[in-house]
């Protein structure tokens, strides 16, 4: 996974739905299912906000961690 693009994920104010972030990021050429997305909620390893939305931003660090 190149770090450019998790670079520039990683300035991205978009919020969404582990689904939505979960599309955005297939669009981006990762793969990354919303499933992950809600286990990392579940595990307190995301945060997302009173609306349920999580913050593309937010998963970049996750996404680091999982490409070792």
């Amino acid at each position: 996974m190149p770090d450019r693009l998790l670079d520039r994920l990683a300035k991205s104010d978009r919020k969404g739905t582990p689904k939505q972030l979960s599309d955005q990021c297939a669009k981006a050429g990762i793969r990354l299912p919303a499933a992950t997305i809600r286990t990392w909620i579940h595990q307190k390893r995301l945060t997302p906000d009173p609306h349920g939305y999580v913050t593309l931003r937010d998963i970049v660090p996750l996404l680091r961690d999982r490409a070792r």
